[in-house]
């Protein structure tokens, strides 16, 4: 996904079968990437339920110098646009 700079954010989906127009979005704490999201989601999310978790800019795959934002907007943007793209790519209602 590109945030609202330009910056390239990664994101992992865990997709349902079929499409039900729900969705779980995780972001991850500081220092951290989506990856570690994989081992809990059979546990966590109903049956259904499309799940999405980035890697905030500067963590895990996606770009920026690591762990570094100019401020938390930067991230409350890059939050904003995550749930922008991920509401119009995969046909989740806003």
């Amino acid at each position: 996904m590109t945030s609202f700079d330009g910056v390239q954010i990664f994101y992992r989906s865990w997709l349902p079968e079929k499409p039900s127009g729900k969705a779980v979005v995780l972001f991850h704490r500081g220092h951290e990437h989506s990856g570690r999201w994989e081992t809990l989601i059979d546990a966590l999310v109903p049956d259904g339920t499309a799940v999405f978790a980035w890697d905030a800019r500067g963590n895990g795959l996606s770009e920026g110098p690591r762990d570094d934002a100019d401020n938390f907007g930067v991230y409350a943007k890059d939050a904003d646009f995550f749930i922008r793209h991920l509401s119009n790519a995969h046909r989740i209602p806003g």
